[in-house]
């Protein structure tokens, strides 16, 4: 319903039928709802020893990811039997888990996405759901989860938030989440950093802030409207609040990063 799509955007996106232009292109078409499904770690997955030997083979693979060995892993991975829609959420899920815990492969995670949502064959016994849709459906609970939950001093579970948000971000850069969804997105975090203050050090800034260096030079070059105001935001909010020096720091780089045309400083002597 109307209702439904306000309360929770990400249910315009998480289901739909995706056609590619080729093989590396893709063009998003999602249009349906779907129901959400809570978010699990794998050791807390109560499933049968079947579905377990299935994730610990995804599992395997992830840990020994590389770029060196991405093609080779790829085609393993890609093999790999799922049975059922929840199996595929599963799958899913772990891939961003793994990008929550290590930021740092998020770039990896997002492309070995990008080639998944081409190679990975449908369901045989569902052909309407992929795993595009599985992708976006856990996506949305995360995002969710990280929006309703109350807020944390563990450094560890900001660290996977912050993980999860460039994750979302990278899948941006890999054209499998909508230009539409991002500005959604940044416009929740944005209002969830007006909310929150410095709580937490502002963590909520310091998310959207992030989010906009990594998908900055990308968005504005088609929508400078919507980067042009979060700037604003973003500097105003943290000229009205006590915010560490830190974060002031951080959105002042941001903001040189954008006059400068996303080119970095160099740190080379002259």
């Amino acid at each position: 319903t109307e209702r439904e799509k306000k309360e929770n955007p990400w249910n315009e996106y998480c289901f739909g039928q995706i056609k590619y232009s080729n093989n590396e292109d893709l063009i998003n078409n999602t249009n349906s709802l779907v129901n959400s499904f809570g978010e699990m770690r794998i050791s807390s997955i109560n499933v049968p020893e079947k579905k377990i030997d299935f994730l610990s083979e995804l599992d395997m693979y992830l840990n020994k990811l590389t770029e060196a060995n991405f093609n080779e892993f790829l085609i393993h991975i890609a093999a790999i039997k799922v049975e059922s829609v929840s199996e595929l959420e599963d799958f899913a899920r772990l891939i961003i888990e793994k990008a929550k815990r290590e930021s740092f492969f998020c770039s990896l995670y997002a492309r070995l996405c990008q080639k998944l949502v081409i190679s990975f064959p449908h369901l045989a016994n569902d052909r309407n759901f992929d795993f595009h849709r599985a992708l976006l459906r856990v996506c949305q609970n995360s995002f969710d989860k990280l929006l309703s939950s109350p807020l944390s001093l563990q450094d560890s579970l900001h660290k996977e938030e912050t993980g999860l948000v460039l994750f979302i971000g990278e899948l941006f850069l890999q054209n499998l989440i909508p230009e539409s969804l991002i500005i959604v997105c940044t416009d929740m975090i944005l209002s969830k950093a007006v909310q929150t203050g410095t709580s937490c050090d502002g963590f909520f800034l310091e998310l959207v802030v992030r989010l906009l260096v990594l998908i900055g030079e990308k968005f504005e070059s088609t929508n400078p409207n919507d980067l042009k105001r979060w700037k604003s935001s973003i500097s105003q909010i943290s000229k009205t609040a006590s915010f560490p020096s830190r974060l002031r720091f951080m959105v002042l780089d941001f903001e040189e990063l954008h006059s400068n045309k996303w080119s970095r400083r160099s740190t080379q002597p002259q």
